[in-house]
Parts: C-alpha cells; sequence; structure tokens
C-alpha cells in the first residue's frame, strides 16, 4: 500500500502480491524504508539496527495461511532484537524513510 498525490490531492494504492514474489528473508539485508520478505522457517531471532530514524523501526508479522497478525516483540527503537515465532511474511517498516540493517542471530 501506498500513497499516491495527485492534483493536490493524496489517496492509496493498493498492490497485489503473489506469494512467490515476495523475496525470502536474507540472514544479513541491508534495507531503506519499507520492505516485506517471506520466512519459511520456524523461529528466528535478528538483531536491526536503524541508521537515520531517531524513531526506529516498526515491524508486522503475518502468518501465511491465515493472515494472521504474529507477534513481534520489538518495535520503534533503533536498534535491539526481533523475534518471529514461525514461519510468514515480515514488514520492517521505517518512516520516514530511512537506512536500516537485520543481521540472524538463531534460526530454527
Amino acid at each position: 500500500m501506498s500513497k499516491v498525490r495527485g492534483n493536490g490531492v493524496a489517496r492509496w494504492q493498493l498492490d497485489r502480491m503473489l506469494p512467490e514474489d515476495v523475496p525470502p528473508l536474507p540472514t544479513t539485508v541491508a534495507g531503506h524504508g519499507t520492505q516485506l520478505f517471506s520466512w519459511k522457517g520456524e523461529h528466528l531471532e535478528m538483531r536491526y539496527e536503524c541508521a537515520d530514524r531517531p524513531g526506529g523501526l516498526k515491524f508486522t508479522h503475518h502468518a501465511f495461511d491465515t493472515g494472521e497478525s504474529l507477534e513481534v516483540d520489538r518495535t520503534g527503537t533503533q536498534r535491539g532484537t526481533v523475534r518471529m515465532a514461525g514461519a510468514g511474511y515480515l514488514w520492517v517498516h521505517s518512516a520516514p524513510a530511512g537506512d536500516w540493517t537485520l543481521k540472524a542471530v538463531k534460526a530454527v
């Protein structure tokens, strides 16, 4: 979902992706702004750092099959650890867009 501006009026645009189009979450990744990844393993623990944003990063984790939001234990900080309880989609969100890194500490 993204905000689109045109003719002085802001509106939202919703884009759909097929599950196979979502890139797998690598064990180390550097990104910018908001990105979506898939994780097919069980538990995952990652260290994160947000270089440019005082408010840090926010994470959202959704189950593949039901779309149910799964609890993520740390959000809104510049650095820390995020743990995912199982397979699903992971949104990494930095707004305003900033640079960030994720590095796997423990994967099962």
